[in-house]
């Protein structure tokens, strides 16, 4: 029996299937001298085809692979095609089981065509079984945000596979991958389109993991602002995590104890989004309760480690800071040697906002700056958007709002690729989505107008009020000024460079620790072990170089010309004519105006 781990949002299921291969009569017999006839040649290459399978049982891969040949040789002598077909395919299997994924397609692809030849159904779809789980493999290995696109090519490849064999279950477990790795990259209207054919599947196909899928539907929802929407799809999950359920496979009746608890913690982020903490923190504590009771080590480590984080948001919310820190770091103990680095990040993130609301912004700076340099490679855009926000904002307190405009004005255009891709979701999913970003855009316009960058100032508020407008001004959306976001003035230019030098470098350093310290401590190399102690030492420096860069002498003289050259004078103002466009469009005797409503002043 082999394992296939899958993942759903922020769980992993773990899904027992069979041997794809049915298995041979076991029987071991050493190779035999040439014989005269093909027939006598024929049973030698069945008997070393059944010595590699016997091998495989075993996890003896290196030795199955040379029987595997020896017999791969006889049958292609001999003209049987069949032999050649099925040898094909067991090779491309024990290379997929060494997860050399690459080796494994060239094989299974050499197999199939002769398959069809031949006319053997059994092992085409036993052949096209083994393609999609190999794909859907490699599709999970591809992790961070640079690698999702290919992730979803993959995907689609076993998307295809699934059904053309009819296998329903496995097609709603590769839809919400593809959806999950949508949902990553900010394509919020492609991700619902995959999570809903999946909750179309009809029953009993897809039961075991219908819960799964609501969850993932309701965090799409959270995402877009529709919150009610996404308690209803919360509340249906946990409902089912809570009922025995009969598996299609007929293993018996079993419930979810970590969807349980991830429904309960998702209840609760929905209750403290609106502002009704003591109800959130009862469904946290419920939470944390459930979570003593699972058997699987890290998946309880990880449940713990995302509950005791949204509790510490909920106490900064509430102005209980050392509460709020003291179960923050306790959370981010437990996730670090996880290696769930988009959980790390995001915990690091919710420290550093702690330590901002302090007025400690040193400290803030340390651990926003960490967590941007992990989310920009493992986080969602989501996730990036709000690191970026975080370093704007401590900026502008630390009395430096011409950096703090060129980190916001990078979320600003993370956020507006989001809202590009929601384009043909119904309009109240896209107005609920702005009204979760409107606060920290107005924020941005109003640092703008302090400095006397009216134009930059109204463009942002173009950006926000395109769902308005696009009633009385039919090409706001999509004209030049609204479809890229917020350019960049030269200097901000350079400095974004700047930053995302040092930020890739991290990255790359990242990578590397990644997969170095996946190797249990006990397969290390010395030269292994000192390099992860180096890495984690130049990770510490990353800091430090970040704070060097905002700090240098290069950047304090581009801010310096931003603030002597207000008013648009080193602007393209080709970039900033929307305003004049949009005048254009009233009659001569009508002005437009933009209200921007702050807390102290219109």
């Amino acid at each position: 029996m082999r394992l296939h781990l899958v993942s759903l949002g922020f769980t992993t299921l773990l899904l027992s299937v069979t041997s794809p291969f049915l298995p041979p009569s076991l029987s071991l017999s050493p190779p035999v001298a040439q014989a005269q006839t093909n027939q006598d040649r024929k049973a030698i290459a069945d008997r070393l085809f059944r010595e590699g399978f016997y091998l495989i049982a075993g996890d003896n891969f290196e030795r199955a692979i040379r029987k595997f040949n020896q017999a791969l040789l006889i049958y292609q002598e001999i003209g049987d095609k069949a032999g050649v077909g099925k040898t094909l395919s067991n090779i491309g299997y024990v290379y997929y089981r060494k997860k050399e994924y690459e080796q494994a397609l060239n094989y299974l692809q050499q197999a199939l065509p002769i398959q069809r030849e031949v006319g053997d159904g059994e092992e085409q779809k036993t052949t096209l079984n083994v393609m999609r789980r190999t794909y859907d493999d490699q599709g999970l290995q591809l992790v961070n945000r640079s690698q999702y696109r290919e992730a979803i090519e993959k995907f689609q490849q076993a998307l295809v596979i699934n059904r053309k064999l009819g296998q329903k279950d496995a097609e709603g477990l590769t839809l919400n991958q593809i959806g999950i790795a949508y949902t990553n990259l900010g394509e919020y209207e492609l991700a619902l389109n995959s999570y809903q054919q999946a909750l179309a599947i009809p029953p009993p196909y897809f039961a075991e993991y219908r819960g799964a899928m609501l969850f993932n539907t309701g965090r799409l929802y959270q995402a877009l602002g529709q919150y009610e929407l996404a308690l209803k799809f919360y509340q249906e999950s946990l409902d089912l995590s809570r009922k025995p359920v009969l598996l299609v496979s007929g293993r018996g009746a079993i419930g979810s104890i970590g969807g349980e608890v991830r429904n309960l913690n998702a209840i609760a982020t929905i209750h403290s989004r609106l502002g009704k903490y003591e109800l959130a923190l009862k469904f946290y504590q419920e939470a944390l309760a459930v979570v003593k009771t699972i058997d699987d080590k890290i998946d309880k480590k990880n449940l713990e480690a995302v509950t005791l984080q949204n509790i510490g948001f909920v106490y900064r919310e509430q102005g209980k800071y050392e509460q709020a820190l003291q179960v923050l770091q306790q959370a981010l103990t437990i996730i670090k040697p996880l290696g769930y680095k988009q959980s790390e990040g995001v915990t690091i993130g919710n420290i550093g906002e702690v330590y901002f609301e302090q007025g400690q912004y040193e400290l803030a700076r340390k651990y926003y700056q960490q967590s941007l340099v992990i989310l920009q490679e493992f986080g969602d855009q989501a996730d990036r958007a709000n690191a970026l926000n975080n370093i704007g904002y401590l900026l502008e307190k630390q009395h430096q709002p011409e950096l703090a405009i060129a980190f916001f004005k990078q979320s600003v255009n993370v956020r507006e690729e989001i809202r590009k891709n929601i384009k043909g979701l119904p309009q109240e999913l896209q107005q609920s989505y702005t009204e979760t970003i409107a606060k920290d855009y107005r924020y941005l316009a109003d640092l703008l107008l302090k400095q006397d960058r009216v134009l930059e100032a109204q463009q942002v508020l173009d950006l926000l009020k395109v769902q308005e407008l696009e009633d009385y001004l039919s090409n706001v959306r999509g004209n030049e000024q609204t479809a890229q976001g917020i350019p960049n003035t030269p200097s901000e230019q350079q400095i974004q460079q700047g930053y995302e030098a040092i930020l890739n470098r991290a990255i790359q350093l990242g990578k590397e620790l990644v997969q170095l310290e996946s190797i249990l401590p006990a397969n290390r190399t010395p030269a292994q072990q000192q390099r992860i102690i180096e890495l984690r030492k130049n990770q510490q420096q990353i800091t430090q170089q970040f704070d060097e860069f905002l700090q240098s002498p290069a950047v304090t003289a581009l801010t310096a010309q931003l603030r002597q050259v207000t008013g648009g004078e080193t602007l393209n103002l080709a970039n900033f004519n929307s305003l004049r466009d949009n005048l254009h469009k009233l009659q001569q005797n009508a002005v437009i105006l933009y209200p921007l409503v702050l807390d102290d002043r219109l």
